[in-house]
């Protein structure tokens, strides 16, 4: 070896020698502690408490359970009884609030914080607030309507007033049910409150409004705890109901004791008026609503969309500051801290988060303006650094269907809407006396030890520790802002139109174009997807929604960018709006002129709702747009620059906007826009963190620059808890190039800690999946499964190599032998152990063993070995030669068996896990004798799936051979 090789050897192993160094220090602070994240990062349950019958002893089973499960945290949920009493069987439903009850409500509160389980606790039972302690009085209610034509007999008198019912108004007007003509507008509410007949003459029409109660009662409501709902409008209503329900469980529980009081979402249906709404009207919107009264549910022309907003932007006031912050009010009198999905039924907005603590989320239709994506913008604004979700509800229908991976995917779709903290629904408590599977909820994914799947629960719970963890690192970087359309749906929306006005989900259905939107289920999440929506995230932005709730004192509008909490967005768009705030438009004016990037899609606003100072307002609102944007045709893109910014109307929310959107300099610039990969961006200084998720079945091979990523890239596989630097990057003049290899249904965190390390590796031909560095030999090695001919540059030059695979993939089709229990059986070829009749409705494990005659020439130096499994129902775990090797719960189902192979005999073993339907389906129906009423939808597992699903190891199972090429 000459001297100048010896001395290129020396330097290339000092460099990759400093590249270990630097690498392990990095490797602290974030790195460190995401191998293996502090407890409170863990996922939550809500515990369905049926009944509640529920004893001590299984209390205490369950979350000994949970805790080894990797569960962090449990929110106690009474809920509907599912059995009837059985002394046999030992069970006894306890009446809601009763001393038992109490009782073991503070045992089990103690139990989990001995355990390091935090404890949330829903203020009542089912959903809405309610109950036995609410009166008729104090009870949820509605605006009733009746119109009376010109009648045969001529003339109107009194309606006829239910129990509970008081007359508002009565309007003599001309028009019919479809139209009127304010301008006629009688008041006759007098008269007709004395029983005095009206003349109706014919092309009039006799208009009753009356105060009503909905007769709402508290849906899936535990033993004792049955009612009305209460009125969400009324102060009064609500504090009556925590003082006398909610005092008692904190009492019982412990303040000290809980993380935070849960307030469900808000189903509170037809509510929309409440005792004294026409004063509060009139002092909020300053004019007397009761002329205009007509037009919250007919037709009266220009003015009926200003007078619905100002209608709908009442309710949502009151439900505001009659429930949302008299419930929070009392929570911090009471020394704990409030949990809520701030958003339904009465229609509150955004501002509705601005007091609690933990504002949380639903859904995971990630490509619409779902729930989950409505809790985290709020989030952002509001500084409120952790944002949690109800998870997988009805993730799929029926229950027992959802697999690790679908659970893993509806984690990755909830973490893409800025979910950081995972709330499961939910773990069913469940004695063993109720046998298998037991005690289920209707809507769940069926989360507890009776679950096949469960022994491999805490695989899941990892990943979903280490990922919420790094979703809390920083603070969000999100460049757009979408203005909701919530003014144009107030404007829109009738009085007693379905369940009424839900502002969130009416949103979400204006931005996919006015069409109906399922809310749960994987299958409709993939369905589901709204054009602008869609657009911005493949463009390579990340994107929160705002309303008014973001005129709050901190809002800046300076440098180019609309700041405030902890977010600053640099675009916003207006996606095809009507109306628009004019104190936001006037702030959007201001953060355009300093330097901001303002886009209208469709169509430009006109209107700024709100009777008071109409013509004004309306005047100002089209001034101001002609001045940002300038004229020209509708259906072309044009720019106007503004001041500093700029100001650009495009005529679609998809192509064009696309390429308006990728001439901005997106976060993330991927090479082929795929809408199948989703991510998240957060940073805190020079560090930044993306988190990327593969929503798709096939894997992705993905080149990406990431714009703010200013260091050397690090790879954080949550799977797995490991970290190393990203082995193919480039500095560009956009930012770091980054090549990402996403399996089905995988994720990967790319990061960039601030540290600058000069990387051996710049291109590779070899596929990037297949290339790692490797610390025990000091050199990067690509694993190839397939010859050819390789390239990689190195800090030292480029190393070519000519791969030949030593023998072909050896497809182990041959005799296996399938063991159930103490049952064995021979198989000539693989199939689902549902064709063999003694197995069809069984749920459980089946152990699986074959032996393969491995040729020398596959095992040794820089060769490998991978175990192909093929298709899987559902999980497997592998063991070669009696040493595991690992478990495979979602795709791809193949494992590196390298460490274990030898030449030679080799025995294989699979344990093959399926799902708990096949067993369901051969099982008994359940019998609900005692039970009346039933609280719960019956089960639809038999009546929805026509025979048992495929289950156990399906193949074709192959040992597939590769060579690792390696370079120093």
């Amino acid at each position: 070896m000459s001297a100048i090789s010896s001395s290129m050897t020396l330097r290339t192993a000092c460099l990759l020698l400093s590249i270990c160094l630097i690498a392990s220090l990095r490797a602290s602070n974030w790195a460190d502690e995401f191998r293996d994240p502090p407890p409170r990062y863990g996922m939550g349950v809500y515990w369905w408490w049926f009944g509640p019958a529920v004893t001590k002893v299984e209390v205490d089973r369950e979350l000994d359970v949970m805790h080894r499960a990797g569960i962090a945290s449990v929110l106690i949920y009474p809920v509907y009884p599912i059995s009837a009493d059985n002394p046999q069987l030992g069970i006894k439903n306890l009446r809601h609030l009763s001393p038992e009850f109490l009782d073991v409500l503070g045992h089990a509160v103690s139990k989990a914080r001995d355990l390091g389980l935090r404890v949330d606790l829903v203020i009542g039972t089912g959903w809405p607030f309610g109950g036995p302690q609410i009166t008729p009085e104090l009870g949820a209610r509605r605006l009733r309507v009746e119109m009376v034509e010109h009648p045969p007999v001529g003339s109107g008198s009194l309606p006829c007033l239910k129990p509970g019912e008081k007359l508002e108004a009565a309007l003599l007007i001309d028009g019919n049910e479809s139209a009127v003509d304010l301008e006629t507008a009688v008041d006759v509410t007098e008269q007709i409150s004395r029983g005095v007949s009206v003349p109706i003459s014919r092309g009039r029409l006799l208009m009753t409004f009356i105060d009503s109660p909905t007769g709402m009662r508290v849906k899936r409501a535990s033993l004792g705890a049955e009612g009305l709902v209460l009125d969400h409008l009324n102060a009064h209503a609500l504090n009556w109901f925590l003082d006398d329900v909610a005092d008692k469980l904190v009492a019982a529980a412990g303040a000290r004791n809980l993380g935070a009081l849960h307030s469900d979402s808000l189903e509170v249906f037809n509510e929309e008026w409440t005792p004294g709404f026409l004063s509060e009207f009139s002092k909020r919107r300053g004019y007397d609503l009761k002329h205009y009264l007509p037009v919250l549910v007919t037709d009266a022309g220009p003015r009926t969309a200003d007078v619905r907003y100002d209608f709908w932007r009442t309710v949502s006031e009151l439900a505001l500051d009659n429930y949302v912050r008299p419930l929070h009010k009392w929570c911090a009198k009471h020394g704990v801290m409030l949990q809520s999905e701030s958003y339904g039924i009465p229609p509150v907005d955004m501002t509705s988060f601005v007091d609690i603590e933990y504002p949380m989320g639903e859904s995971y239709d990630w490509k619409t303006f779902v729930a989950s994506r409505w809790a985290s913008s709020a989030a952002h604004q509001y500084g409120k650094r952790v944002v949690s979700a109800e998870a997988y509800t009805w993730l799929r229908f029926p229950r027992y269907v959802s697999t690790l991976q679908d659970v893993k995917l509806g984690s990755d779709l909830l973490f893409a809407c800025g979910i950081n903290r995972l709330v499961a629904h939910g773990y069913g408590y469940s004695p063993p006396a109720a046998g298998v599977p037991g005690w289920g909820y209707y809507a769940s994914i069926m989360l507890n030890d009776n679950n096949s799947w469960w022994p491999y629960f805490r695989l899941l719970a990892g990943y979903v520790r280490r990922t919420s963890y790094a979703m809390s690192l920083g603070t969000p970087r999100v460049d757009v802002a979408v203005y909701l359309p919530e003014d144009d749906v107030m404007a829109k929306q009738p009085v007693g139109e379905g369940e009424g006005l839900n502002l969130y989900m009416s949103t979400k259905f204006r931005l996919s174009g006015d069409k109906p939107v399922q809310e749960f289920g994987l299958p409709s999440a993939y369905q589901a997807e709204s054009a602008v929506l869609k657009t911005i995230m493949t463009a390579g932005y990340s994107f929160d929604g705002f309303d008014r709730s973001i005129l709050q004192p901190g809002l800046k509008t300076s440098a180019g960018r609309l700041e405030v909490g902890d977010v600053s967005y640099r675009i916003v768009i207006l996606p095809e709006l009507r109306g628009i705030s004019l104190p936001i438009l006037e702030h959007l004016a201001d953060f355009c002129r300093s330097g901001g990037v303002l886009i209208a899609t469709r169509r430009l606003p006109d209107a700024a709702y709100g009777l008071k100072d109409r013509d004004a307002n309306y005047s100002r609102v089209q001034r101001l747009i002609a001045e940002l944007f300038g004229g020209g045709p509708s259906n072309q893109t044009r720019r106007n620059d503004y001041g500093r910014g700029i100001a650009i109307y495009v005529p679609d929310d998809t192509d064009e906007l696309g390429r308006v959107l990728a001439s901005l300099g997106p976060e993330v610039r991927f090479e082929r826009a795929d809408a199948d990969v989703a991510f998240v961006h957060r940073g805190d200084g020079e560090r930044d963190i993306y988190f990327l998720a593969n929503t798709s079945p096939a894997g992705k091979t993905l080149k990406a620059i990431f714009r703010d990523g200013k260091a050397t890239p690090q790879f954080w596989d949550a799977m797995a808890g490991a970290v190393s630097d990203a082995p193919l990057s480039r500095k560009t003049r956009d930012g770091t190039e980054v090549s990402v290899h996403l399996e089905p249904y995988g994720s990967i965190l790319v990061v960039f800690d601030g540290t600058e390390v000069t990387a051996p590796i710049h291109a590779t031909n070899v596929p990037v999946e297949n290339l790692d560095f490797d610390t025990a030999r000091n050199t990067w090695m690509g694993r190839l499964a397939e010859p050819g001919r390789y390239f990689i540059e190195t800090a030292n030059g480029r190393v070519e190599r000519n791969v030949t695979i030593p023998v072909a993939p050896i497809v182990l089709d041959h005799r296996w032998t399938l063991r159930i229990g103490n049952d064995e059986s021979s198989l000539h070829f693989l199939k689902s152990w549902t064709e063999i009749p003694r197995y069809r409705f069984y749920s459980g494990r089946g152990s699986y063993r074959t032996e393969v005659d491995l040729p020398a020439a596959a095992v040794g130096t820089d060769r490998g070995l991978w175990l192909d499994l093929g298709a899987v129902r559902e999980i497997a775990e592998v063991s070669i030669n009696g040493h595991p090797a690992g478990a495979c719960w979602k795709l791809p189902h193949h494992i590196d068996i390298t460490r274990w192979a030898k030449p030679g005999r080799n025995v294989i073993s699979v344990d093959i896990t399926n799902l708990l339907v096949n067993r369901v389906l051969g099982a008994p129906t359940p019998d609900y004798t005692g039970l009346d009423p039933l609280r719960f939808p019956l089960p639809q597992e038999k009546a929805t799936i026509p025979a048992p699903l495929p289950s156990g190891l399906l193949g074709p199972v192959r040992v597939v051979p590769y060579s690792i090429i390696q370079t120093r």
